[in-house]
């Protein structure tokens, strides 16, 4: 699938029946009868020798009749030869289809949710709607535009990851950096309204909730026509993944290491720490497996993630090695794991401060306890404010103990 979206020239028949998980190379043979068929009738009624109006009132009649009789949003190109239901993407292909056999110049558009032909920009310019007046007046309300929430989500997504830059918003303003981001209105090639099929194809998935199976279809658009909408459902196929998990899997880090990966967020990085402390909590605090959670952690820090998240994996992880050493009164080795971690926050910095204290309080010798001042008064500033060390300190430096 890559090549040929390298390549800008697969089987377009391929790509399109491909799209339809129910439809196999049997069917891929029907519809190519059925697209032979569809020219030899045409070519029955002297398509080429007629005016422009009479070449265009036959074409459209006979695919209304043929193949474009139910409109269905998420329809496939393959519902079009067995069912006869059709969406605006794949009706604007076939037609493309009969328009290129018959040399009648055209162009295919599209925007995010509608797809038309423009017919000899030069002569006749004029447009066919493959919309208009289907049989089952199933179009209320009409699909040229995107549900307002939508477009609020993605300009919120699109603001997060850095796409777009705005201050304040209103309607005008919302409209246009959707239709200028999200799918701009443009000239289309017949490959790239392909990819705008899976795109819709995978629309339909997700909002039944399928979003694993949604995601391949985004993936796939996305290689064949690379516009933004495609990567935002994608990431939102990724959260919708996320319901119901609690987060306490390694299944759950590995998701919402993809989801950070397609769009780095402060909330996706504060996810993976909080799935981070729940294993590591069930693992190693109340089941005794820190091997699992030793492998866990170093898979993060192998992982393509920032550099605050490491750093808070490891935060995470020796402060419950502090904690659990410190509860066995081992100062010793509840220090060493401190030394690990970085002190961020008010909790941590408690632990610390309980930590050093304690250490301090089992340091009979002096000189011990004025190398360690002397090290750790800068690494620790909150120390110079706990009574009881500096006493400690200061007993030493009278001479008492």
């Amino acid at each position: 699938f890559k090549e040929w979206s390298k390549e800008g020239k697969p089987d377009e028949l391929w790509l399109l029946i491909a799209a339809d998980s129910e439809a196999g190379k049997a069917d891929y043979e029907i519809a190519k009868a059925k697209r032979q068929k569809m020219i030899k009738d045409l070519e029955k009624q002297k398509i080429r020798g007629r005016r422009n109006e009479s070449q265009l009132y036959r074409i459209q009649r006979y695919l209304k009749k043929n193949f474009l009789q139910t409109y269905d949003p998420f329809a496939s190109y393959w519902d079009m030869f067995s069912s006869k239901r059709y969406n605006s993407a794949v009706a604007t292909l076939l037609y493309s289809e009969v328009f290129a056999h018959f040399d009648i110049p055209h162009e295919r558009w599209s925007n995010a949710v509608y797809s038309y032909i423009r017919i000899d920009p030069t002569g006749m310019d004029e447009y066919i709607d493959p919309l208009d007046q289907p049989e089952d007046n199933s179009l209320e309300p009409m699909p040229f535009d995107l549900p307002l929430q939508e477009k609020s989500e993605f300009l919120a997504y699109a603001r997060m990851g850095g796409f777009i830059e705005f201050d304040s918003l209103n309607r005008n303003v919302v409209d246009n950096l959707v239709y200028q981001f999200y799918q701009p209105e443009e000239r289309m090639e017949r490959f790239q309204l392909a990819g705008l099929q899976y795109f819709h194809l995978g629309r339909g998935l997700y909002w039944k909730g399928k979003y694993e199976k949604a995601l391949p279809y985004f993936e796939k658009a996305f290689l064949l026509y690379p516009v933004l909408a495609s990567k935002y459902f994608s990431y939102k196929s990724h959260v919708g993944l996320l319901g119901g998990r609690d987060l306490s899997r390694v299944e759950d880090i590995d998701l919402l290491t993809k989801i950070y990966r397609i769009l780095p967020s402060q909330p996706a990085e504060e996810a993976i720490l909080v799935s981070f402390q729940k294993i590591l909590v069930a693992n190693m605090v109340k089941g005794d497996n820190e091997a699992f959670v030793v492998e866990v952690k170093d898979q993060l820090m192998q992982s393509e993630v920032s550099d605050q998240i490491k750093a808070g994996v490891a935060t995470i992880y020796f402060l419950e090695k502090t904690k659990e050493a410190a509860k066995d009164g081992d100062y010793d080795q509840a220090r060493d794991f401190m030394e690990n971690m970085q002190v961020a926050n008010s909790e941590d910095q408690m632990l610390a401060n309980v930590v050093i204290k304690n250490f301090y309080n089992q340091l009979e010798d002096c000189t011990l306890r004025e190398i360690l001042w002397k090290k750790d008064k800068d690494r620790y500033p909150f120390l110079e404010k706990q009574p009881q060390i500096i006493s400690l300190v200061n007993d030493c430096e009278q001479g008492t103990r």
